[in-house]
């Protein structure tokens, strides 16, 4: 979760929670235990070793003779190497050659302890006085562990097993070889003088990981490399060991800036998601959405469902036959034949225009997928936007559809066809009536010449008669022709009006269907659309009030001083960032809404892996704004809680004893502190601290830290006779 942003966070504030020092030295930690690796785990992670630095602190792990002689003699060529001290060198950093450590760390309650620490010991020693001058100093440091907690997890009861030491051990260590070879031995028990009892191994890992941290990290920021090798062999003399305890409050400043960049985060999705200064857009989007798809109008509909190349209508009516050439009784049956047919040739065409509608339907539904997208992902407010877009759609597709499809209504062709049938049956025939006029006209020749007339008057009436008859005639014939080509013509037009009424009515009901499935496309993307719409609300608000970060394991030394949602809030005013700049930019760079298909459903518990994403997205560019929170100093937020500060310090005096009773009676040892925070000087917190410690130890000293999200103290016993330790 959230993996980019806590990578960016940690690079952030790097800096501050591990610098880089300025001067190093070499330190060999010798695991004897194996049982203690808990300890390496623990050290690595609250004081980190450098990548470029990790070869002059390299971890010994003891194994079989041979295989451990090999790994020392590697591990102390390469902290040596000529080489690796010029990459040092040159990245910046003073190697201290007068401080060489050799840390070893054991539980003496492991069985054959001494004589595997002896053993390694001696491989050790050997090798670098093999490999370096034997006359370089080397600082060797002994911590053991006299009892060992088993973990609560594998123990009845909730009851604390403890492993003990056996004396004979104990006392062992504190003679030759040992005595000459450790420069200071400190041994941690499981309680110390105030009765806090250590019941967990890792809360003994994470003391001895504080004391590791403060045995390589002294050296580089005493005066002098004197000075620390004055302060480490103090006790050398024969019989004395010391104790050891530690405490360490830690500002979280990685989780302030998640929970406070999330937080923030969820005002820039608010801002760039919900804010309606775009809504009006919806006129262009969807007038370009209507013009691209011919939606404008039904009769458009009706055309863009009718027409396409690869799936071409039938017109039966396009051409129809010639009367001239086909015997009348074929035309006749051509024609009642093709007026049977237009009903089934328009169903035909319904089916043809359906597989055009659903062609039609896909365009219309990418179409409008892509308006979407447009909308939601690069203008602000593009859920309210996308909505409003949909509702005005749908009213205009209803509007379209609002109108009922009539079954067709046309004047039959039948009647028409069964005129020109019994023009063609009983009507005159051209020949007949030309065959009748011209008997007609002999038959009057021959009468007028029987006729006694005179001449003058005979000859005129043998022409004029033939040819008035003859053109009777030609006058009923022409008549005849045109009332038969009437007909024709009329059931021409009867058959075009026929089709087109019918084929209209088929381009309804296909325009009409394309259009009610259409609506339901629109409806499911509005109720998507306001799914997603509910759903930014949810995540809005988790993320404004419900979301805790994830914090690594706090351990009874090691504790941070805020973790509760509310006081990481408390830090949300340090970060200056303009929402409503970063939201454009969000919007414009980011996409947010891409895929928003991915969101998770309305009411869904967590954030699924993409809204993670576009969560992470707006709270990363809210980072360079938060450099106040980056600056944070635990020291003021101590101040500023001083209620909580107060429970912390009683905290800190009980369990900062050191871990080591001294039988009663006993000559009391010295008790020695080192408070270590920034800046060094007067600071009412630590003021406060010194005056509640100072009634424990003898002498508190002020180191000073370049952490500033961290303040550890770090408790001493010295010279405590080994004789005079309270084992159990």
């Amino acid at each position: 979760m959230f993996t980019e942003l806590r990578q960016k966070i940690f690079h952030y504030t790097m800096d501050r929670k591990f610098p880089l020092p300025q001067k190093t030295s070499r330190t060999f930690f010798f695991l004897v235990s194996p049982g203690m690796q808990g300890v390496k785990e623990r050290f690595q992670e609250f004081f980190p070793v450098p990548a470029e630095l990790s070869q002059l602190y390299p971890w010994l792990l003891m194994q079989e003779e041979e295989a451990f002689r090999i790994e020392a003699e590697e591990s102390v060529k390469q902290a040596f190497a000529a080489k690796r001290m010029e990459e040092i060198t040159m990245r910046g950093f003073s190697i201290l050659d007068s401080i060489n450590q050799v840390i070893v760390i054991a539980d003496l309650c492991d069985l054959d302890i001494y004589y595997r620490i002896a053993g390694g010991c001696k491989i050790i020693k050997e090798t670098i006085h093999k490999i370096i001058d034997p006359r370089t100093p080397v600082y060797w440091t002994a911590i053991f562990t006299l009892r060992r907690p088993e973990s609560l997890e594998t123990v009845k009861d909730e009851t604390t097993e403890v492993q003990s030491t056996d004396s004979n051990i104990v006392k062992q260590i504190s003679r030759e070889p040992f005595q000459s070879l450790f420069h200071r031995t400190f041994l941690l028990d499981i309680s110390n003088p105030l009765g806090t009892l250590i019941s967990d191994p890792k809360d003994q890992d994470c003391l001895i990981g504080h004391l590791l941290y403060f045995l390589t990290t002294y050296p580089i920021i005493a005066e002098s490399s004197d000075k620390y090798a004055d302060w480490l062999v103090r006790t050398a003399e024969e019989g004395c060991v010391s104790g050891f305890s530690a405490f360490s409050l830690v500002l979280p400043a990685d989780q302030i800036l998640e929970t406070v960049a999330l937080s923030k985060g969820a005002e820039v999705m608010k801002e760039s998601l919900f804010t309606g200064s775009s809504i009006h857009h919806y006129s262009f989007y969807l007038n370009n959405f209507l013009q691209k798809n011919f939606l404008l109008e039904l009769g458009e509909v009706k055309k863009t469902v009718s027409e396409d190349s690869d799936f071409p209508l039938k017109e039966p009516v396009s051409h129809l036959p010639d009367f001239l050439t086909m015997r009348p009784e074929d035309y006749l049956e051509t024609m009642n034949t093709l007026d049977a047919s237009l009903p089934n040739i328009a169903k035909d065409n319904e089916v043809i225009m359906e597989k055009i509608g659903e062609k039609r339907l896909k365009e219309w539904k990418e179409s409008l997928e892509n308006h979407l997208e447009a909308m939601i992902t690069q203008e602000t407010g593009g859920l309210l936007l996308a909505r409003k877009f949909l509702q005005e759609l749908l009213n205009h597709l209803e509007k379209l559809t609002s109108d009922q499809v009539a079954p067709p209504q046309y004047n039959d062709p039948g009647p028409c066809i069964s005129v020109i049938r019994r023009l063609v049956q009983y009507g005159p025939r051209k020949e007949g009536i030309y065959g009748r006029a011209l008997v007609l006209a002999v038959v009057m020749d021959v009468g007028v010449s029987s006729f006694t007339l005179a001449p003058w008057m005979k000859v005129p009436l043998l022409i004029l008669l033939p040819l008035s008859i003859l053109a009777l005639a030609a006058f009923v014939s022409y008549y005849n022709r045109q009332e038969f080509e009437n007909q024709i013509l009329k059931l021409e037009r009867l058959l075009r009006e026929k089709w087109r009424i019918l084929i209209d009515t088929g381009k309804r009901k296909a325009a009409k269907k394309l259009l009610e499935e259409f609506i339901n496309i629109v409806k499911q993307l509005d109720k998507e659309v306001e799914a997603a719409l509910n759903r930014v609300t949810e995540l809005v608000h988790y993320f404004q009030t419900e979301y805790i970060p994830s914090f690594p394991e706090e351990f009874a030394f090691r504790k941070f001083v805020v973790r509760d949602r509310d006081e990481l809030l408390h830090y949300k005013d340090l970060c200056k960032a303009n929402v409503s700049r970063v939201a454009i930019d969000y919007i414009e760079r980011d996409r947010p809404l891409h895929l928003w298909r991915r969101l998770s459903s309305h009411g869904a518990s967590q954030p699924n892996e993409w809204e993670q994403h576009i969560m992470e997205m707006a709270a990363i560019r809210l980072l360079p704004d938060c450099g106040d929170i980056v600056n944070l100093h635990i020291l003021s937020s101590l101040q500023a809680g001083q209620e909580k500060f107060e429970r912390y310090k009683m905290a800190i005096v009980r369990g900062i004893q050191p871990f080591l009773t001294i039988r009663p009676g006993a000559s009391p040892p010295e008790l020695n502190g080192k408070l270590e925070t920034e800046p060094k000087g007067s600071h009412p917190v630590v003021e406060k601290l010194i005056n509640a410690l100072s009634g424990y130890f003898q002498n508190i000293e002020q180191i000073e830290t370049r952490a500033p999200y961290r303040l550890s103290f770090f408790g001493f016993l010295e010279g405590a006779k080994i004789d005079d330790i309270f084992l159990r």
